[in-house]
């Protein structure tokens, strides 16, 4: 991870600069001193892989077909955040699965709004966050669509009946 304002940070800075430049770019992607901010696709052109240019689809697909998608991840959520800035409604699709360490992923899961289901401290990577968050999607949906109502299960008339039953004691 890359801590703001040490030696990595200045370097992570400079980095960014060098690529917002050599990709003609005035996007301020490494320079938070007020420059304006480019599009999500120049951001992603100048910085982002292959990798996360799939990943910015999935999330874009997934949304446009009205699937939940779960974030796990620092490069995940990099992807989501770029996903969203192409297309705000998209980002009502994502799920964060975790939050990483790193010091970033904690400001794109801010800038998205999202909250982690789990937060462990994970950093083993594979998926790992995805696999232990995807039972509680699994329970929540469960729960949504498949728990019975008091009417369904026939019980919306017992809380009366038993209140009717029950002597009420007064103090005297």
């Amino acid at each position: 991870g890359i801590v703001e304002g040490g030696d990595q940070g200045r370097a992570a800075l400079q980095i960014l600069d060098l690529a917002e430049h050599l990709h003609g770019g005035e996007s301020g992607l490494g320079n938070a001193a007020g420059r304006q901010r480019s599009q999500p696709a120049d951001v992603l052109a100048a910085v982002g892989g292959l990798e996360i240019a799939f990943l910015v689809g999935v999330c874009l697909g997934a949304a446009a077909r009205r699937l939940a998608i779960l974030l796990d991840g620092f490069i995940t959520s990099a992807a989501g955040l770029i996903a969203a800035g192409m297309q705000p409604l998209s980002a009502a699709s994502m799920i964060a699965a975790t939050r990483s360490p790193e010091p970033g992923h904690a400001l794109v899961l801010e800038a998205l709004g999202l909250e982690p289901l789990i937060d462990l401290g994970l950093r083993l990577g594979e998926g790992t966050g995805a696999a232990l968050a995807l039972p509680v999607v699994r329970s929540a949906v469960a729960i949504l669509t498949d728990m019975a109502t008091f009417d369904s299960a026939g019980v919306s008339g017992r809380a009366a009946r038993l209140d009717d039953a029950v002597p009420v004691v007064a103090d005297a």
